[in-house]
Formats: structure tokens, sequence, C-alpha cells
């Protein structure tokens, strides 16, 4: 965690005046662990917290207060850090310091679009967002708004660039993303390879491939064709 702790100096602090008693890389630090324990919500991460130890919560940069106790932050500390953040660097420091911990733990990513629940455009749509999300650690390691007028087709190729992802990755994503332009710019670009789901969209796609499995596979009882797993 000293690593990921000195990472977030490189994020400027927005909150003025007097009294401000956590720093706000320790606030961070908090929040980090407290989501990779499972929590969710600025009331989840002060429960959370509030079972540290002061050995943890030293750890994580904690300071005394004016009776020497080491408190964690509260609800309200955490929800005026988080959201005065700038998200797209906050996800660019957190998103690289996973990719650097163990490489076999990306080697797998689904990239998948979420709308965020109480957001809201100019044109009343909620805002969508396209999300690179490791299969092994279920994190996301980086996200990008899909622009107002668009999809998230476009979106996939600047948000994989953006990851500096290792050769060999797998690439998982729903039918939408079954294009022949996203699948070279995996294998070709990043080096790794592509697993799309492929429904109607693609339907000449769809019937070459249930041609190639039927023409591969035998019905089930009998002997087994080229490419039939045991």
């Amino acid at each position: 965690m000293g690593d990921l702790l000195e990472r977030f100096r490189q994020l400027p602090d927005s909150r003025r005046g007097h009294g401000l008693y956590h720093r706000q890389r320790f606030v961070l630090g908090c929040a980090a662990v407290a989501t990779l324990m499972g929590a969710c919500g600025y009331r989840a991460y002060e429960d959370t917290c509030s079972k540290f130890t002061e050995r943890q919560l030293r750890a994580l940069g904690c300071f005394p207060d004016e009776d020497g106790q080491l408190r964690a932050p509260s609800d309200s500390t955490f929800r005026r850090v988080l959201m005065k953040l700038d998200p797209r660097a906050f996800a660019a420091i957190v998103g690289q310091w996973l990719l650097e911990q163990e490489v076999s733990a990306i080697g797998r990513l689904a990239v998948d679009g979420k709308v965020l629940r109480g957001s809201g455009r100019r044109d009343g749509r909620p805002l969508q967002l396209l999300s690179a999300v490791t299969h092994h650690l279920r994190l996301s390691l980086g996200q990008m708004a899909i622009d107002e007028k668009s999809n998230e087709i476009p979106a996939l190729q600047p948000l994989l660039e953006s990851l500096a992802l290792p050769p060999g990755v797998l690439i998982t994503a729903d039918a939408l993303h079954c294009q022949q332009k996203s699948a070279a710019f995996i294998t070709q670009e990043l080096g790794g390879d592509y697993l799309f789901g492929l429904k109607g969209n693609q339907e000449a796609a769809q019937r070459k491939a249930e041609a190639l499995v039927s023409r591969r596979l035998s019905p089930l009882g009998g002997e087994r064709g080229v490419g039939e797993a045991s």
C-alpha cells in the first residue's frame, strides 16, 4: 500500500480552510482498502475503516489528533474528498497500480458498458461508462465516458490503450463489440486475444459460425468430430 499512497500524492487536494484533520492520501487509502474488502458507499467506508487497528491506520498514513488518538475518516469526510476528486486521474493511478501487482491477475479483462445511476446529461439521458474489469479480481482498471450521440464501440480502443496492457491479455465483451475493427486492434496492436459474443447483430458471421459448429461437432452420443472436447 505504501507505493499506492505515494502515488496519491500526485492528486491535488481541493479542500480549503482550517481544521482539516485527515490528509487526502490517507482518506483515499482507506477508501481503496475498504473497497477491496467489499464496502460500497460513504457510510460503508466509515463502518469498515472504524474497525481498523491503530497499527493499520498508521500504515495508511493516519496522524494522531490533539489527544494523540488515531481516528478513521467519517462518511462526510469520504464524501468531501471523493466528490471533489478528478475521477480520470484517480482511475488512472489505481488502474496502473493494479496492473503492476500480479500480471496473471490481469490476464483476462471484461469490457462492459454500464449506466451510471442517478446521473443526467443535457439531453436528459443518464451517463454511460465503458469499463475494463479483471475477471480474477473483479476490479475496474479503467473506465471511459461514452459520448452522448455514440455507443460503446468507439470507446473500446481508447479505453484499452489507456491501460498499457501486457501482451497476451484476453479481452471478453458482449455481442455489441463483435466488430472486425475491434478484433484487429486487440490482436494486432495490443498483441492479445478476444472472446466476443455473437448474436443477430452480425447475421452473416452468425450463420457461418453455426454452420462451422454443426460440421465440427457430432450429435450427442455419436463419435466426436474434429475440435470437440472430450
